[in-house]
């Protein structure tokens, strides 16, 4: 704004040295300076409209620029947004069925500890029955022997006394 006052002012004073040097149409080094001037000030001036003009065109540009940012920045955080819940889901079924499977392994867990504590319980009775039929095998077995040796001895007794009584008769 000070330069457009600036540029003004000197175009004021350019137009009126040059209406006094018009009448006096006489060549004057001073006037020549004060129009070297005024011809900078006006180029000056219009380089100044074109700064202005490309200034107002970045400034659309970047405004521009700007909003297709901010859609696209918008749209990226929409994509994030969505695969962030369809990862939850994700997680969310993985959860149901990990623990599912978890449930099912105790099942299997309990079910095999189950059938391990009744074939042990199997196994000791088996067992149990096997030593009272091996001690009562080996009682009936062993008395049968006793008995079969105490007829054999008393047998043999027979025979010796009888033997004893034939002989002294």
């Amino acid at each position: 704004m000070k330069l457009k006052l600036l540029a003004l002012l000197l175009l004021t004073c350019i137009g009126l040295f040059a209406q006094e040097n018009l009448f006096n149409s006489s060549p004057n080094p001073e006037l020549r300076d004060l129009n070297a001037l005024e011809q900078r000030i006006q180029n000056q001036d219009n380089q100044l409209r074109l700064f202005d003009q490309q200034l107002q065109k970045n400034a659309a540009q970047i405004l521009e620029e700007n909003a297709a940012l901010r859609a696209e920045i918008k749209a990226n955080l929409d994509v994030q947004a969505q695969n962030e819940r369809a990862l939850n889901i994700t997680l969310n079924e993985f959860s149901e069925k990990f623990e599912a499977q978890n449930k099912t392994t105790q099942d299997v867990q309990a079910t095999l500890d189950s059938q391990w504590s009744q074939q042990l319980a199997l196994f000791g009775i088996i067992f149990i029955v096997l030593i009272i039929t091996v001690v009562v095998t080996v009682k009936i077995s062993t008395k049968k022997v006793l008995e079969k040796r105490k007829l054999s001895w008393d047998d043999f007794n027979e025979y010796v006394i009888s033997g004893r009584h034939k002989g002294n008769a």
